[in-house]
């Protein structure tokens, strides 16, 4: 053992790192999926508001159009500006509304 992490750890450590990588680039894929679909059928048209209620069309398309695009364009390697102020919370505040209404679907 190098240091104060053992082996088994360690393995522990980079299985997670490898399951964090994969879902990653699964996330990619959907939002280019997400994004194709937007193409065709224009979600701020003809989208219909959620049934739940907890979140709204006009919400939901923020966040497509912001943080979604911008991990796309992260995941495809182009610059990326910040949300607000840079180093903020402005980018997680702006899925925060997802998170928040996510147990009610």
């Amino acid at each position: 053992m190098a240091g104060p992490i053992s082996q088994a750890e360690s393995d522990l450590i980079y299985r997670r790192l490898i399951n964090v990588a994969t879902r990653l680039r699964d996330i990619g894929q959907e939002i280019e999926d997400l994004k194709s679909q937007n193409t065709t059928f224009n979600f701020s048209t003809n989208l219909d508001e959620p049934t739940a209620g907890s979140l709204t069309k006009t919400e939901t398309l923020a966040f497509v159009t912001g943080p979604m695009f911008g991990y796309s364009d992260f995941w495809a390697n182009e610059t990326i500006a910040s949300d607000g102020t840079a180093g903020s919370a402005d980018r997680r505040n702006k899925v925060n509304p997802l998170l928040l209404a996510e147990p009610l679907f």
